[in-house]
């Protein structure tokens, strides 16, 4: 089913076993369990994403030609909910280390018993032995970590023996636990990215003037001043 939107964004990820789920795989971002026009789109943004990461080509019409065309790729909303989730992985598995390593736990047991399977060697809430700017939680199948200095949560629930699967639910709380959001990692990491792709962009736009000297000026600072004109647009909606 095509979605569009903020609701297409709200829907791209859902909790087990909803058909959105998330998993690991070869790919250099995620394997993607989608189904239809979504499970397309998808695959053709992760490899333009590769596509991307390759040096200036050489034929830079035929490379602009070759980009999807509108609306084979995925909202930017969808975008962007991928790229996030891609990072909070990161963080999921970083909790599932603190379970095994660190709290005796085991996440088969978590993911089958419940709150029957919490190690019985520690308490239920509790610093984390060796971490004590964070504590952990266990719940149900799950478990909170929270850090005592800026009040960052990060949720996961185990429905096997890894950290895999993704609940909006939790994630959205991760964000909305930032004390400082414009001063986050989050935010610092996506700028360096966006700035990152704007380099290489200048250094592709700067030759439009050559191979194609009949079009009107298309260089960084025409780039830039469309973000302007975007956001007074969206402003308006």
């Amino acid at each position: 089913m095509k979605r569009s939107g903020k609701e297409g964004a709200e829907n791209v990820m859902s909790r087990k076993p909803a058909n959105a789920t998330l998993r690991p795989g070869n790919h250099p971002l995620l394997t993607i369990k989608a189904e239809g026009f979504m499970a397309n789109q998808l695959d053709a943004l992760l490899a333009t994403f590769v596509r991307l990461r390759g040096s200036e080509p050489k034929d830079l019409v035929g490379f602009l030609r070759s980009l999807p065309e509108p609306g084979q790729l995925p909202s930017p909303w969808n975008t962007w909910t991928l790229i996030g989730l891609t990072r909070h992985r990161q963080r999921q598995h970083w909790g599932a280390e603190i379970v095994r390593n660190r709290l005796q736990g085991d996440l088969t047991n978590l993911a089958v018993m419940g709150a029957l399977g919490h190690p019985e060697s520690i308490r239920q809430n509790c610093p984390v032995p060796g971490m004590p700017d964070w504590e952990y939680f266990f719940y149900g199948r799950g478990c909170c970590f929270s850090y005592k200095v800026n009040g960052d949560s990060i949720d996961v629930d185990f429905w096997d023996d890894s950290a895999d699967y993704f609940d909006t639910f939790f994630y959205e709380n991760y964000l909305k636990s930032l004390r400082q959001p414009e001063l986050t990692e989050e935010q610092d990491f996506f700028k360096k990215q966006y700035l990152s792709i704007r380099e290489r962009i200048q250094q592709i736009v700067s030759r439009i003037a050559a191979d194609l000297p009949e079009m009107t000026v298309h260089d960084i600072g025409h780039l830039d001043s469309l973000w302007e004109t975007a956001s007074s647009v969206a402003a308006n909606k």
